[in-house]
């Protein structure tokens, strides 16, 4: 067929699923013929931008030769059934692909593609195996629900879940609830408020009393996620990380370094390209890895060279759009030439801005140690006797989020590298700085501390982030952790927090930091310290930390290093 065709949209097209719930879409195609097919299931609204998240402009998928499908799911919007988010992703996901395969605007070839929720949802249907789902493009997706998405290091991820509850996934189901436009606005009222005063809701004690507001009324799932404080049943239940081996199907993995959800995307790629369904899968698993938050640019004029206050240059900038579609040019085409990159991960290195191609995650690195030493040193040798170092954790006066890698609404506090100093300069955090590199340091991939703690209450929570000096002084936040523990009070208790994945070259002139503290507010929950669930708690105490750093002692910052000396 040759010539330019018109776009067609269908709207509000419908489906059944195996259990009678019927289910809305629109259709973007080509006016005449069968294509292959792209769908994106959302549960933000497919009639609204923030639904179809930007992450493939759907006129742009038809004019290069698909139909896509953007359906709202089940209990959302336009679609019939209950929300309750993730159950239902993986059986509708699989009805889905095999209706659309079936249409005659299909030629039978189907992909899928999303970010966040999208992501989930499709990552949930390729563990059910639809006989026509041909590749995936997961944008920001777990791959375990419970550490990762909801919890990190043990603690919950508050501030996000809260901006979820109220803003994300509350608006709709407000919408849904409310049959007039007064009771509409009046709980929307109610939910902006919440959200304009994000610290103090997340302050109240105990956090349950929280279903007495409208995330009660609207978002009941809110408090699912905090009752079930630890890995159990309910997080197996559709965690995608045990069925990578269900999973037959090519998938490219995009990520970002400051994105709340990348050790999930990482986690995926990993596991499914070793435990993949087939060696198709296995052999066809591919990551990117970028210098953005938890929203990827999508071209040029639509994206970001810039986020916080770092400027990354213009290789930061891609066509997010063509790389989708020359994805699936490969996969439902069979245009071998049409996805070039061909080393399976594609990472940013921040500092000297500039892509790196690999072919496999992780990279060779060599583990280099920086130990914690008296005075805010960081050594390269262990100090063989010191005194410990002390701070205080108060949850009435906790230590504030600043940027990172978090999808807490941006309005208040927004996702990235940020200057650092203010908190630094409280005296309830610990500050480690190494001298002056007198060459750049690269490193490139996960990176931890071994902390020696003792405490004087019974639970608390490390906070670890590390930090790029400038030669003006600005502490740029790279990556951080959080760990919560339980420990006997006055003993001194060997902790490990993980602090994930970057790529940061640490250029000659700056110097490497550690800042540890006992809070991370309102990202995450405010730890009570008196051993008591952090849900249900009503009390919240004082509790002082000791941090060693001696020869019995070596508390240390391990970095994987590809290039350079630590000083």
């Amino acid at each position: 067929m040759s010539g330019v065709l018109n776009t067609v949209i269908e709207r509000d097209v419908e489906m059944s699923t195996r259990d009678g719930i019927t289910l809305r879409g629109d259709l973007y195609r080509p006016s005449e013929g069968c294509y292959p097919t792209l769908i994106m299931r959302t549960p933000y609204g497919k009639d609204v931008p923030m639904g179809l998240m930007v992450v493939l402009d759907p006129l742009r998928a038809a004019a290069a030769g698909y139909s896509v499908f953007i359906q709202d799911v089940r209990g959302r919007f336009k679609s019939d059934g209950d929300f309750v988010p993730l159950i239902n992703e993986a059986q509708d996901g699989f009805d889905t692909v095999e209706w659309a395969a079936a249409q005659p605007w299909s030629n039978g070839r189907i992909g899928m593609y999303g970010s966040s929720y999208m992501a989930a949802t499709q990552l949930q249907a390729a563990t059910e195996a639809p006989p026509h789902l041909q590749a995936i493009c997961p944008m920001e997706g777990s791959a375990d629900y419970y550490e990762g998405r909801t919890y990190k290091g043990g603690a919950f991820e508050l501030g996000a879940m809260l901006s979820i509850a109220l803003f994300a996934l509350g608006v709709g189901n407000i919408q849904r609830k409310e049959s007039t436009a007064a009771g509409f606005r009046a709980a929307w009222r109610n939910s902006k408020a919440m959200l304009d005063d994000l610290p103090s809701i997340a302050a109240t004690a105990p956090l349950t009393d929280l279903k007495h507001t409208v995330i009660g009324d609207y978002a009941p799932f809110f408090f699912d996620w905090l009752d079930h404080d630890k890995p159990d049943t309910y997080w197996d239940s559709f965690s995608v990380e045990p069925k990578h081996d269900k999973i037959s199907v090519p998938a490219l993995h995009l990520t970002s370094w400051y994105d709340a959800f990348a050790v999930g995307a990482i986690t995926n790629y990993i596991g499914i390209r070793a435990h993949g369904a087939n060696e198709l899968a296995r052999a066809n698993q591919y990551l990117w890895l970028g210098p953005w938050g938890h929203y990827m640019p999508r071209t040029a004029l639509n994206g970001a060279a810039r986020l916080g206050v770092v400027e990354f240059g213009l290789n930061a900038l891609i066509d997010l759009d063509a790389i989708q579609i020359n994805w699936f040019d490969r996969w439902l085409k069979d245009d071998t030439s049409s996805f070039r990159f061909k080393t399976p991960v594609r990472l940013f290195v921040m500092g000297d801005n500039v892509w790196r191609e690999e072919i496999d995650w992780p990279l060779p690195a060599t583990k280099k140690t920086l130990f914690l030493a008296a005075s805010g040193a960081l050594s390269a040798e262990p100090i063989s006797a010191s005194k410990p170092d002390t701070f205080r954790s108060d949850p009435d006066n906790p230590v504030p989020t600043i940027g990172g890698a978090h999808v807490i609404l941006e309005s208040a506090f927004p996702q990235g590298p940020w200057d650092h100093r203010p908190v630094e300069a409280r005296s309830d955090v610990l500050v480690y700085t190494s001298a002056v590199l007198v060459e750049d340091v690269q490193i490139i991939g996960d990176v931890r501390i071994d902390l020696y703690l003792s405490c004087t209450a019974p639970s608390t929570d490390i906070v670890a982030v590390l930090t790029v000096v400038r030669a003006d002084g600005a502490s740029i936040n790279v990556v951080d952790g959080i760990r919560r523990v339980t420990l006997t009070p006055g003993e001194v208790t060997r902790v490990q927090v993980s602090l994930g994945p970057v790529a940061q070259t640490f250029k000659r002139g700056e110097r490497i930091r550690l800042r540890l503290a006992g809070s991370n507010f309102p990202r995450h929950d405010l730890n009570p310290q008196t051993g008591a669930r952090s849900c249900t708690a009503e009390r919240r105490v004082v509790a002082d930390q000791f941090v060693y750093h001696d020869i019995d002692h070596p508390s240390a910052l391990y970095l994987p290093v590809m290039r350079g000396t630590l000083p």
